[in-house]
């Protein structure tokens, strides 16, 4: 395996880190190889910062099952304006599909897996990325930047319940990036919900004080009304930002070790929905 580190914007704020084999998948000496499928990792943060805890420690997992995968550093603090983010998480995949055959990476498997504020992002993108509106924004085409699948832990994807609930609390002003410190429905996963949204799996849990279940639960509820495939999981403990919920992501941290079943629930689903045997 080999790490590299990719930049997607001049001003080197927003980059790819990229674990990748350099070997190929299931070689089949009868005719080509198996195309690997990959995962793009989305840190959350609160776009203040991207959390380590939520990117190469749970890109690991996925690695051990045969995915290349890759981590999204995107705009963060001030930089984190709309649309900043929304172009980077754009740029990175179509970078990863452009360089595809290079990387040994079937480009109609591709999935995005955001945590948090990288939860939002990657339900932005995955609303929008067949809108004229993000077209103009990237100068991309919609399919060199859709996604295959979307998988969310604790997402900010009720904007508006969000907004509304940090407003009614003392905040300090730094706790969050530009993104976040104000609201606009153009930025809401919510109200962006449409039916070519790509199969979702969403998980959270019932003690998270940061973004609340019911929030998340509203999020599903719009995605079953608009037909999406989804499959979601509701934990009864666990607070917010557990990552893979392991000592990797939770170094000196405690947290309830059940919580790291997500990570092979999610492994089983996306291997049905890309019909990958690792």
């Amino acid at each position: 395996m080999k790490s590299k580190q990719i930049f997607l914007t001049p001003d080197q704020k927003a980059w790819l880190i990229a674990l990748l084999f350099d070997t190929p998948f299931n070689t089949n000496a009868q005719g080509p190889h198996e195309l690997r499928p990959a995962i793009v990792v989305v840190p959350g943060g609160g776009y203040n910062y991207c959390s380590q805890r939520e990117s190469v420690p749970v890109s690991l997992h996925f690695s051990l099952q045969g995915y290349q995968t890759f981590v999204l550093e995107y705009h963060c603090g001030e930089d984190s304006d709309y649309p900043s983010p929304l172009i980077d998480i754009a740029l990175a995949l179509a970078h990863i599909r452009a360089h595809a055959a290079e990387y040994d990476i079937d480009p109609n498997r591709i999935a995005l897996l955001g945590f948090s504020a990288g939860g939002h992002l990657s339900a932005l993108l995955s609303s929008l990325w067949h809108t004229p509106e993000l077209s103009q924004l990237t100068h991309l085409e919609p399919s060199q930047v859709q996604p295959n699948a979307l998988i969310l832990g604790y997402p900010v994807a009720n904007l508006k319940a969000f907004s509304d609930l940090m407003a009614g609390r003392s905040q300090p002003e730094d706790k969050f990036g530009a993104m976040l410190q104000s609201y606009a429905p153009a930025k809401d996963p919510m109200r962006l919900v449409n039916a070519l949204i790509p199969p979702v799996f969403l998980f959270t849990t019932l003690e998270d004080d940061l973004i609340p279940a019911e929030h998340t639960f509203a999020y599903a509820q719009r995605l079953l009304k608009a037909g999406i495939h989804l499959e979601y999981h509701l934990y009864s403990e666990g607070g917010h930002g557990l990552g893979s919920a392991d000592g990797l992501s939770n170094h000196g941290r405690s947290y309830p070790k059940r919580l790291g079943t997500w990570l092979e629930l999610v492994v089983n689903w996306l291997n049905a929905v890309f019909k990958h045997e690792c």
